[in-house]
């Protein structure tokens, strides 16, 4: 057998230790670039999650700044149907005062439109058996008879206090009819309420805004 001279060992263990270092850095390469890609996968991961707390942020800010926007609208609009309402009750309320002021102030005017209300009331229900009038005040005597000479003299009349007219009944008493100034007054407030909304709208829109 062959005998290792001292070179030789020298050579081999040169070798070993060349061969050993030459694994180590393939290790370490590995390891490194491993690292790397660990290292790469997390950045990834915190670009896609940072990204996602962006887009989070972001359509936050947008469904917030919408939500602030809708509410102002939703303000105005109420603000706005408020001063239409305020207007609008306000024409109606000092055109019922005008009118029961000129009624105070002529007897006849009253009495006259007493007298087309329980015209119209006896149209509407036909045979009448019984008349309440509702009166504020007035001589009762008088309007008693105005009203006979309307509905005939075998009808029932009563009177209490509440606004001008009269509730007519029918001889059964099932059915009646309210003809009363005031639901006069309401029916003609619903049909002017449009023509009167369209023009406090116009109103409104010229009067300087800010």
């Amino acid at each position: 057998m062959r005998k290792l001279l001292l070179g030789d060992i020298s050579r081999i263990r040169e070798a070993a230790l060349e061969e050993a270092r030459r694994k180590a850095e393939e290790i370490i390469s590995l390891a490194k670039s491993e690292a790397e890609q660990i290292i790469l996968k997390y950045r990834m991961e915190a670009s896609r999650k940072a990204r996602e707390l962006i887009d989070r942020a972001e359509r936050s800010g947008l469904e917030e700044a919408r939500r602030i926007e809708s509410e102002a609208i939703r303000r105005a609009k109420l603000s706005f149907s408020r001063v239409k309402t305020e207007i609008m009750e306000s024409v109606f309320s000092r055109a019922w005062n005008v009118i029961r002021k000129a009624l105070s102030e002529n007897p006849e005017l009253k009495y006259r439109i007493l007298k087309e209300l329980i015209s119209r009331g006896v149209r509407e229900l036909g045979e009448v058996g019984m008349v309440e009038l509702l009166l504020e005040g007035e001589e009762e005597e008088k309007l008693m008879k105005i009203i006979r000479d309307i509905v005939g003299g075998e009808v029932k009349i009563s009177a209490s206090r509440g606004p001008l007219g009269a509730v007519l009944y029918s001889p059964d008493g099932r059915i009646y009819v309210e003809a009363t100034l005031r639901n006069v007054f309401e029916d003609a407030k619903r049909k002017l309420r449009p023509l009167l909304l369209k023009e406090v709208v116009g109103v409104i829109s010229e009067l300087p805004q800010g």
